[in-house]
């Protein structure tokens, strides 16, 4: 995925990082994974990942496994008597910033469903990030503001139909991303304040992408301020934010469901339950703010 020639090479490069890195970090149950490893401190047997993660069934935790070792962010090493362990490589063991910079983003902006494990904020944001061609057009917006579809469509992919661009566009919206400047079809999109923040999410992703330091209080001139600032127009709900389980099941016993949430509307995947009572250790939130 690229965006079009007439985007400068460095910020096209840079946008590609981003693409890759997303792709890889965004499939579901990649962060509980890396975390896990990462907060365990050692290499780890499969049956070991299991146990701190019943939440996943034992062919998806293979499934990912595989996957984050052919990516390049797991090694699977051998030990004594045949048995082998998964290990992070010195790629992922960097991921903290990246991790952190999501889960921030994540309390602020996300629709509130109750106490939150910091994997599943991170998988959360990586889900909205994940979309083809919405980082291209949140990035667009970002650098030369009010935009139409027709507009981004020459800019972003102007070799494929229109209608890719379209549906994105559609999806930004209901997700709470993008919103239109005025009611008419062919008024122009801008990013809400929840997409504008995203610059530190984006920054720290391209970053360790390119094995660069993040440099405190700064981003690069790709993520920088957003052209046009707009009025906050509610919290951002995304299919992500439907699913289950999102918490160890310690704190969903205390949760209290509410009742119908916007966030439902969005949700296409039957939701995953719990198989124990025990997830992955470390930090849980009280909830997302509004």
């Amino acid at each position: 995925m690229a965006v079009a020639a007439s985007v400068p090479a460095s910020e096209a490069t840079e946008i590609g990082h981003v693409h890759e890195a997303v792709g890889v970090l965004a499939p579901r149950w990649s962060v509980w994974v890396l975390q896990t490893l990462q907060h365990h401190g050692t290499p780890m047997r499969f049956a070991e990942i299991q146990q701190k993660l019943p939440i996943v069934y034992p062919t998806s935790l293979t499934q990912r496994l595989q996957r984050l070792t052919d990516d390049g962010l797991l090694t699977l090493e051998p030990q004594e008597a045949g048995r082998t362990v998964y290990a992070l490589t010195e790629q992922s063991s960097q991921l903290t910033p990246v991790y952190a910079a999501l889960a921030d983003w994540a309390r602020v902006n996300l629709e509130d469903v109750g106490p939150t494990a910091h994997a599943q904020q991170a998988e959360d944001a990586l889900t909205l990030l994940s979309g083809k061609y919405t980082t291209d057009v949140l990035w667009a917006l970002r650098k030369h503001g009010e935009l139409r579809s027709g507009e981004l469509w020459r800019l972003i992919c102007p070799e494929v139909s229109q209608m890719n661009i379209s549906h994105r566009l559609r999806q930004l919206r209901e997700d709470g991303l993008v919103a239109r400047t005025g009611e008419g079809t062919r008024s122009p999109y801008h990013l809400t304040p929840a997409a504008a923040g995203l610059g530190s999410v984006y920054e720290a992703i391209s970053a360790w992408s390119t094995g660069r330091a993040i440099a405190t209080g700064s981003t690069r001139a790709v993520w920088g301020s957003p052209t046009t600032n707009h009025q906050a127009t509610g919290s951002v709900a995304a299919a992500a934010i439907a699913a289950s389980p999102r918490v160890s099941a310690s704190v969903t016993v205390a949760r209290v469901e509410p009742t119908w949430r916007r966030a439902d509307l969005f949700s296409h995947a039957a939701p995953i339950q719990p198989r124990s009572a025990d997830t992955l250790a470390g930090p849980h939130h009280s909830g997302r703010t509004r």
